[in-house]
C-alpha cells in the first residue's frame, strides 16, 4: 500500500527564525559578560604587573579599552532593534569584536611574560 504523502499548508510550517535569533542573543549575552570580566581582569594584570608603563603594554591596554567600548556600545545598539538585517550586522561586529578582545588578551599575556620579574 503507497503511503499517502501531504505537503503541509505555509500556515502549518514553523518559523524558527524567531527562536534562532532569541537563542543567539543569549549566547551572545553570555559571551559579552564573560570578554568584559577577562577584560577587566587582564587590563588589572597590565597595571598590576607594570606592562602598562612600557609601550607594548600601552597599546595593548588602550586596544583592551577600545575593546570594552566597542562591547557596550553594540549592547546599547542592540535595544530596540527590530530590523533583522540591522541585528545580523550587530552579530557580525560583535564576533569580529570578540576575536579581536582575544588577540589582544594574548598580546597582554605575552607582554606581561616578557616582564623580567614575572
Amino acid at each position: 500500500m503507497a503511503e499517502l504523502y501531504l505537503q503541509p499548508s505555509l500556515s502549518e510550517v514553523a518559523d524558527f527564525s524567531d527562536f534562532y535569533r532569541k537563542h543567539k542573543l543569549r549566547d551572545c549575552q553570555k559571551k559579552m559578560t564573560l570578554t568584559l570580566e577577562s577584560n577587566r581582569r587582564t587590563v588589572s594584570r597590565l597595571f598590576t604587573s607594570g606592562a602598562v608603563f612600557t609601550l607594548r603594554g600601552t597599546e595593548v591596554g588602550q586596544g583592551l579599552l577600545m575593546v570594552h567600548r566597542q562591547i557596550l556600545e553594540i549592547v546599547e545598539l542592540f535595544d530596540g532593534q527590530t530590523s533583522e538585517s540591522r541585528i545580523d550586522a550587530l552579530f557580525e561586529k560583535l564576533e569580529a569584536t570578540f576575536l579581536q578582545h582575544d588577540e589582544l588578551s594574548a598580546q597582554a599575556n605575552q607582554t606581561i611574560a616578557q616582564l623580567p620579574n614575572q
